[in-house]
């Protein structure tokens, strides 16, 4: 039993003895990632944090996306992959435009790879003032897929339209429900039937079109009777058509 004791003892003080040596480990290479001379050496930095993977680098690997060195944004973009942290998600979204085709795929693939707990971020930025970081949030949501659906419903149904809790304020209202009914319907979940066919509705002419379109995607015969009408009777001729369209898209599912 003493000897058992020991032993449990004599590990616990080398995992302590660890810690301390970890931690400097990271402090270091967080300075070599922000100060460091020379891009390789920021590089080779990013790459380590990764390796770690502790979430303490998050911020300096979000901060080194804005690095004048493409190499150094994209190790860093890998590093953030390997850690998954949901924080990372709207820093990503910042840096798509800097970043050359390569590195834009790579966030991509890289908000997807965090998968459900990027959703919420993504929502958020879905109201940013940026237009092209409200389209690659889209993007991205799409690339998620089922976990963004309830969000996304709840987007196209305007909930939260005054802004969020998180500071955001709301960009062109009608542009953000578009986004979520175009979303939709590339994700094809029939759980957006419901909400889609209420789109058909809406004030925008465009999220109308884009419901119709997203209803034709998912293939769902409960939106037969609403397109049908909207197809037949509706003033708006492109609307007209795109419920024709979907109808068709439909009927071509469903055989």
């Amino acid at each position: 039993m003493k000897m058992r004791l020991r032993l449990i003892l004599c590990v616990l003080a080398l995992a302590a003895l660890a810690m301390p040596a970890t931690a400097d480990k990271v402090d270091d290479l967080i300075w070599d990632l922000l100060y460091g001379a020379t891009g390789e050496t920021r590089a080779n930095a990013a790459v380590s944090l990764g390796r770690v993977g502790d979430p303490r680098a998050v911020e300096p690997l979000c901060e080194a996306l804005k690095d004048e060195y493409v190499v150094v944004r994209i190790k860093a973009v890998e590093a953030l992959v390997k850690i998954g942290d949901p924080r990372a998600v709207y820093p990503l979204l910042k840096a798509i435009p800097e970043m050359n085709k390569e590195g834009k795929e790579m966030i991509f693939g890289a908000i997807a790879s965090i998968g459900e707990p990027a959703v919420n971020p993504l929502i958020v930025a879905l109201k940013d003032e940026d237009f092209g970081v409200r389209m690659d949030a889209g993007i991205a949501l799409g690339m998620i897929g089922e976990p963004a659906v309830e969000p996304l419903i709840g987007v196209l149904r305007g909930e939260d339209s005054e802004g969020s809790e998180d500071g955001y304020q709301v960009q062109e209202p009608e542009f953000i429900r578009w986004t979520a009914a175009y979303t939709l319907g590339k994700i094809g979940d029939p759980r957006a039937v419901d909400s889609l066919i209420e789109a058909l509705k809406d004030e925008d002419s465009g999220v109308r079109r884009t419901a119709a379109r997203s209803l034709g995607e998912i293939g769902d015969v409960r939106a037969v009777d609403a397109l049908t009408y909207i197809a037949q009777n509706d003033e708006d001729e492109y609307f007209r058509k795109a419920a024709a369209e979907a109808l068709a898209a439909i009927e071509n599912a469903n055989k």
